[in-house]
């Protein structure tokens, strides 16, 4: 009988409970809980997320500071990563967590690349049609653009869930990670899921930056990009390109055989990243 099926004649109360109380396997690794990998990874995703949540709360209150809703989604993705990646240290249970609250992490850990990912094709969509509606002759993409600011969180809601009804239909494949930051399933489809729908959203992201590209040199002595913010732009493409290749790493080193800690300690980089490229404006800091 599956842990699902156990829970479901339980009162929500009790549920809560037996979550809770329920230890979460520990697979042996070289790395232990007090580790460099894991100093380095806590480390960096603390950075990320300090960062990130006072960039995004100050443009959310700066008068100066105007963004765009794609702006403050993408800030508020990579707030929300961070946060998953950490919640074991938050919750101080880097060692023996939960069953529960391990199956929550992994659940919007999974969750999370997917997540900044669609919000990184968003923000490169919106600058995309910004930059093309300062040269044309009408506005295009406005609807789409809204669209795309939800799809996202869809998303991101569906991987979780998907990892957490597979969590509880089979509660042998969960396990936390011997570095101790992070649990994980040992059933594949999440990380598979995850894995293909960056991979299939990188490819719109890279082709729309591409075009925004070309058609930002083509007419860049054009007194039509006046008032356009070109520095923002290459700012953003400049980050989609690194977050691309460390995605690119991490899905290597995450379809290779054996586990290795190092794919979510370079992931811890990809905050840092924007919080260098998007941080450090002028009216932000000012």
């Amino acid at each position: 009988m599956s842990l699902l099926s156990a829970i479901s004649s339980l009162t929500a109360d009790d549920e809560l409970a037996f979550l809770f109380s329920r230890k979460t396997s520990s697979m042996p690794m070289p790395t232990l809980a007090n580790g460099p990998e894991l100093r380095a990874y806590i480390s960096l995703q603390l950075i990320g997320l300090i960062g990130c949540l006072v960039i995004f709360v100050t443009g959310f209150f700066s008068e100066s500071a105007l963004r765009h809703t794609a702006w403050f989604s993408f800030m508020f993705s990579w707030v929300l990563s961070t946060l998953s990646y950490l919640l074991l240290f938050i919750s101080g249970r880097l060692e023996n967590a939960p069953f529960g609250l391990c199956l929550i992490q992994s659940a919007l850990m999974y969750a999370a690349p997917t997540l900044t990912a669609a919000t990184t094709l968003a923000f490169v969509t919106q600058i995309f049609f910004k930059l093309h509606n300062s040269l044309g002759p009408r506005e295009r993409g406005g609807r789409l653009i809204w669209l795309m600011l939800v799809g996202p969180y869809v998303l991101h809601a569906t991987i979780a869930t998907e990892t957490i009804i597979i969590g509880l239909e089979d509660d042998n494949t969960l396990y936390q990670s011997g570095m101790g930051g992070y649990c994980y399933l040992k059933n594949a489809v999440p990380s598979q899921t995850s894995t293909v729908t960056v991979m299939v959203l990188m490819i719109p992201t890279v082709v729309l930056g591409a075009w925004t590209c070309v058609l930002l040199t083509r007419n860049w002595s054009s007194k039509k990009l006046v008032n356009y913010p070109v520095s923002t732009t290459i700012r953003v493409l400049v980050f989609s390109a690194l977050s691309m290749i460390a995605n690119t790493i991490t899905i290597m080193y995450m379809s290779a055989k054996g586990r290795s800690h190092r794919p979510y300690v370079v992931v811890s980089l990809i905050p840092i990243a924007a919080i260098l490229a998007f941080g450090t404006q002028k009216d932000i800091i000012s």
